[in-house]
């Protein structure tokens, strides 16, 4: 690997830790409250509810699934 794309790499990964690292705190708040009340199989509507708020929240479009479980949506990104 020449000494520039080492450099790019190394520049990527920089950036990469510093967006994970902002988003922590967010993504285990989501997690600890989706594991607080854990739904069965074929029967997450609060879970649902809550992702379609999250989704909401982000702007980005869904749909909830047949009987309001479970969300169908296209998530893309931009190639900059």
């Amino acid at each position: 690997m020449s000494t520039s794309a080492a450099s790019s790499s190394q520049s990527f990964i920089q950036r990469l830790e510093s967006s994970v690292s902002q988003l922590e705190p967010e993504v285990l708040k989501i997690r600890r409250h989706l594991h607080a009340s854990p739904e069965l199989s074929g029967n997450e509507y609060r879970t649902s509810t809550f992702v379609a708020e999250q989704l909401a929240a982000a702007g980005i479009r869904y749909t909830l699934g047949p009987e309001g479980r479970g969300i169908i949506t296209e998530i893309s990104g931009n190639s900059a």
